[in-house]
């Protein structure tokens, strides 16, 4: 499901099954997602097979997301040249913005999906986005039949960002800079997830 345009975005009530980028809802600078009351699914005990998309009339192995920390602003790395700096260091950059994801149910997170093995995870970061990540809370969410190594898939900078045109000689350090906060979460079923708080 792809994200959104404006300054409150809300998703509720949704059920999202086995699906590569799962709930992706954003907003504009300074503004407040709320993702609440979805169920999300990941492959586990899933008869369906792992194929998102086709090359060349073969299957592909891709990962899977049930839910991506959102991001704020244009992404400064598709900018025009002589607005990226300014769009860095403004709140346009993606510096203000708030989230609450609560009361939302993840199913059946494995660390690899059920058929060819691709990656999965409950909730990860959003890749494309090059620049600070604010804080993504999480409260009063139910983790059912899903792996501690599955809970989170945080991405890593490509290098193809350390340039001239865009964050200079290193790559650009968004994806260095994830925080997500969790707050009395519940965990259920197998595997379960021995010795996780429910805050951390």
């Amino acid at each position: 499901m792809g994200g959104a345009v404006g300054s409150h975005n809300v998703a509720k009530d949704n059920v999202v099954i086995d699906s590569a980028y799962g709930l992706a809802v954003f907003a504009d600078s300074g503004g407040f997602v709320n993702v609440r009351e979805n169920i999300i699914y990941g492959s586990k005990n899933m008869k369906n097979s792992d194929c998102p998309y086709s090359e060349n009339g073969k299957c592909g192995c891709g990962s899977r997301i049930g839910v991506i920390a959102p991001t704020f602003g244009g992404n400064p790395t598709e900018m025009k040249n002589e607005l990226k700096v300014k769009k860095m260091f403004s709140q346009g950059g993606g510096w203000g913005g708030t989230s609450m994801f609560e009361l939302n149910k993840f199913i059946g997170f494995d660390s690899k999906t059920n058929a060819c093995g691709g990656t999965q995870a409950a909730i990860g970061s959003n890749k494309k986005h090059s620049d600070y990540h604010p804080i993504a809370n999480f409260r009063n969410n139910k983790f059912i039949d899903t792996d501690e190594t599955a809970l989170f898939k945080l991405d890593t900078p490509p290098q193809s960002w350390a340039n001239g045109a865009d964050c200079g000689p290193f790559t650009c350090t968004g994806l260095y800079n994830v925080l997500i906060k969790v707050e009395n979460s519940l965990f259920s079923g197998v595997p379960s997830v021995f010795g996780l708080p429910k805050k951390f």
